[in-house]
């Protein structure tokens, strides 16, 4: 049965059900209590997935090639959702353009010094990577032939700035050569072969982006559109996104706050043994 969009108290009522489920799931496995610990865990489950499956549906880019709109859940309630969570599923609408190869993210947090920024919520038990605080490009990305980026954004309810970069290819590039779908920590494919692989993503990040737009490789969605309608091609001076303030570094919110974590270098991530 059909249950429309979350309203902010629904989603805060979900996500403390599954919190207190949890707790209460870990008791009973310390008291030993097995049934219990099951019917915790199916019930903490359960509302995990309302929470995924009624998050609100947004339009995300749209296609440079077809006009096709990318349209993905989206939690903008708050970071202390599992939306934000490293690896969690995420609902994209069908049909999926068929040129969208991936989608990065940067959020903008305000200036700290400002009564007009409002402390954002934290998550308590995962860190959020939440990308820069302007838009960026990965120039292996835009490298790979008929590869074109297009930059969207979004408003969190609690006033910070998203900025999504899809990424559109004609042709796609093989899966196993694009990176991380944001805010996921880790690149994770299955070809058409059904070969499944994984890395950790280090590829370079570039903020000069008037020089993409020369080459057409940087496109923008146009501004009052809501992100469903690609901006005519025109000088880099038109796009709204040049030059903007902000952090240039990976940010990660987490229950001490938002963390910098430098850039990467395209030097590879070892995991521990």
């Amino acid at each position: 049965m059909f249950k429309p969009p979350l309203t902010k108290e629904e989603r805060d009522e979900l996500l403390a059900r599954v919190e207190r489920d949890r707790v209460a799931r870990n008791e009973a496995l310390l008291a030993k209590d097995r049934e219990l610990a099951k019917a915790l865990k199916t019930a903490s489950q359960s509302a995990l997935a309302e929470y995924l499956d009624r998050l609100p549906v947004v339009a995300m880019a749209a296609c440079p090639f077809t006009g096709q709109v990318l349209r993905r859940s989206f939690d903008l309630f708050g970071f202390d959702g599992d939306w934000w969570c490293s690896g969690q599923s995420r609902y994209t609408a069908t049909p999926l353009p068929r040129h969208f190869c991936v989608l990065r993210g940067a959020v903008h947090f305000g200036d700290p010094g400002s009564e007009e920024t409002r402390k954002p919520r934290l998550p308590k038990d995962f860190e959020a990577e939440t990308g820069p605080e302007v838009p960026y490009v990965i120039p292996r990305l835009l490298g790979k032939e008929g590869v074109i980026a297009v930059i969207g954004e979004l408003d969190m309810a609690e006033g910070q700035k998203v900025y999504t970069i899809g990424y559109f290819g004609k042709p796609r590039p093989p899966v196993e050569e694009l990176t991380a779908d944001w805010p996921n920590q880790i690149h994770e494919w299955t070809t058409g072969l059904g070969e499944k692989g994984w890395n950790f993503p280090v590829d370079p990040w570039d903020f000069d982006l008037a020089p993409w737009i020369e080459r057409g490789k940087l496109r923008w969605c146009e501004p009052g559109s809501k992100n469903e309608r690609v901006a005519a091609l025109t000088a880099p001076a038109d796009c709204p996104y040049l030059d903007l303030p902000g952090r240039r570094e990976q940010l990660r919110i987490g229950k001490y706050g938002l963390l910098g974590y430098g850039l990467p270098d395209g030097e590879p991530i070892v995991p521990l043994e």
